[in-house]
């Protein structure tokens, strides 16, 4: 970013996005935990198939790079307005309280600590060749890998979307849970193995 300026205000426009998308975090949550699938794709494709076609218009219209932004802001408000009209459940300011609060705190700074743990690690390859080769070879390089990785990505995504909610459900049933646990993992190394070979 300080080599290239004219990205700044690029980059400060996309950091909005996790505004919209935090604030229907919660009911991506409830609705991936009732298995409601179904609310899920049709509030990812309304969003994208609108956020997508403003973008086209507007990249024919001359915006340039400002109309990808653009369609990731409009897909992420979007889609917090729409799991918000599809999904019954509401926040109550009501119900929360402080023991609950400290409660989720315990669970919720560990998964933090281990998140951004685990974000240095994945990205540290990606770093050293910025720093060791420069912009355009990191752009060649992250090229590369998401062409490798994407499949895998979206394979990963698709079972492990399905699988929390389902393994949440069985977490007091150990025996449910090894079942699922063995079937799931037969099922990636029949599509994983052929794709890594």
């Amino acid at each position: 970013v300080m080599q290239f300026p004219e990205v700044q205000p690029l980059i400060a426009s996309l950091s909005i996005g996790f505004l919209f998308s935090s604030l229907g975090s919660t009911q991506v949550a409830l609705a991936q935990r009732q298995m409601r699938f179904k609310s899920l794709f049709l509030r990812d494709l309304i969003s994208w198939s609108i956020s997508g076609a403003t973008s086209v218009m507007m990249a024919f219209a001359g915006y340039g790079v400002w109309s990808l932004v653009v369609q990731n802001l409009m897909a992420s408000a979007l889609g917090t307005a729409l799991i918000w009209h599809l999904s019954p459940s509401r926040i109550r300011l009501s119900k929360v309280s402080t023991a609950a609060l400290s409660d989720l705190w315990g669970f919720g700074s560990q998964m933090l600590l281990y998140q951004i743990v685990k974000y240095l690690i994945r990205n540290l390859d990606v770093l050293i060749v910025g720093l060791l080769f420069g912009a355009e070879k990191l752009g060649l390089y992250q090229f590369a890998q998401r062409l490798t990785s994407e499949p895998l990505r979206a394979i990963y995504g698709g079972i492990g979307s399905f699988l929390f909610p389902r393994a949440s459900r069985d977490q007091h049933d150990p025996e449910k849970l090894r079942e699922l646990y063995l079937r799931s993992f037969k099922v990636l190394n029949y599509m994983l193995i052929p794709q890594l070979v």
